[in-house]
C-alpha cells in the first residue's frame, strides 16, 4: 500500500510528496517497492521515508524496512548519506477492520517512541476509512489541497466522519506540512472559524471560551508589533491553530 497511500499524499499536497518539490527532484531509488525515500535537499538535507509495516501476531516487517532504508548499494555513487537526527520514518499501518484500535496503541506507540535511526511516524487506518476518504476526494472532484479540504471540514458539524478521521490523522503524521493559508484565503477561514464558534457556544465550556478570549486579549496587547491587520490575522490565527493542533494530537493520542 505504500503507493497507494503516496499517491493520496501527491492528491492533497498540489502534486508532490515533499510540498513545492517534484518528485523527479526528491525521490531516491532504493531499489525496493516497499520502503521509498524522499529527499529535501532545500532545507539541510532532510530524509523522508515511507514503507507499509505490517504485524501479524509476534512477526513484523520493521527490521526489513530499516535494512531496505538503509541499503548501503543504493547510496553507492552519490554523496548522500541518511543522518539519523535529519531522518524521519512514516509508517503506513492498516489495521483490520474487525480489530478495535485499542487492541494496537501499544504497538503504535512503542514505535514512534523508538528514534534508533529514525524518528518514527505511524500513520495507521482502516480499509473502510481508506475508501470513505477516496469517494469524497472523488466526490469533490479529485483537485483539492490538504488546506481546502482543511475547510469543508471546517463548516460541517460532524468531525466523526470515516473520511474526515483519514485525513486528520495522515496529516498529524506528516512531519512536512505546513498549514498554508494565503491572505486572501485569512478572512475566509477567519469566517468560517467565527461562525462554527458561534454555533456551538451554547456548547462550549466556560474555560474553552476563557482560553481563546486570553490568547485573543494577548494578540491585542501584543498588536504595536504588527505593521497591518493581515499580520495580526495571521500570527492571531497561527496561535489558535496551534492550540487546535495540539488538542486534537491528544484526542488522537485518546480516541482517534
Amino acid at each position: 500500500m505504500t503507493d497507494e497511500l503516496l499517491n493520496i499524499i501527491r492528491m492533497i499536497n498540489n502534486g508532490s510528496v515533499l510540498s513545492d518539490i517534484p518528485d523527479e527532484k526528491s525521490r531516491l531509488n532504493l531499489g525496493t517497492k516497499n520502503t521509498q525515500l524522499y529527499i529535501n535537499s532545500m532545507n539541510q538535507d532532510l530524509f523522508y521515508f515511507f514503507s507499509t509495516y505490517e504485524k501479524k501476531g509476534y512477526k513484523e516487517n520493521l527490521h526489513e524496512i530499516e535494512t531496505e532504508a538503509l541499503n548501503i548499494e543504493a547510496y553507492a555513487g552519490t554523496n548522500i548519506k541518511p543522518i539519523p537526527q535529519r531522518s524521519y520514518l512514516v509508517l503506513f499501518y492498516q489495521i483490520p477492520s474487525d480489530v478495535d484500535f485499542e487492541n494496537v496503541y501499544r504497538t503504535i506507540i512503542e514505535l514512534e517512541e523508538n528514534e534508533y535511526i529514525f524518528k518514527k511516524y505511524v500513520f495507521y487506518y482502516k480499509p473502510e476509512e481508506y475508501e470513505a476518504f477516496m469517494k469524497w476526494y472523488s466526490d469533490t472532484g479529485n483537485c483539492l489541497s490538504y488546506n481546502k479540504l482543511l475547510k469543508i471540514i471546517a463548516m460541517d458539524t460532524d468531525f466523526s466522519k470515516l473520511e474526515y478521521r483519514f485525513l486528520l490523522r495522515l496529516m498529524i503524521k506528516l512531519p512536512y506540512l505546513n498549514f498554508d493559508f494565503k491572505q486572501l484565503e485569512l478572512f475566509d477561514f477567519d469566517t468560517i472559524v467565527v461562525d462554527k464558534i458561534s454555533a456551538k457556544r451554547g456548547v462550549l465550556q466556560k474555560e474553552g471560551l476563557f482560553k481563546y478570549n486570553a490568547i485573543i486579549q494577548k494578540k491585542f496587547n501584543e498588536s504595536f508589533h504588527f505593521d497591518d491587520a493581515i499580520e495580526f490575522a495571521e500570527e492571531l490565527i497561527k496561535d489558535i491553530v496551534e492550540d487546535v493542533h495540539g488538542q486534537l494530537q491528544d484526542i488522537e493520542n485518546k480516541y482517534i
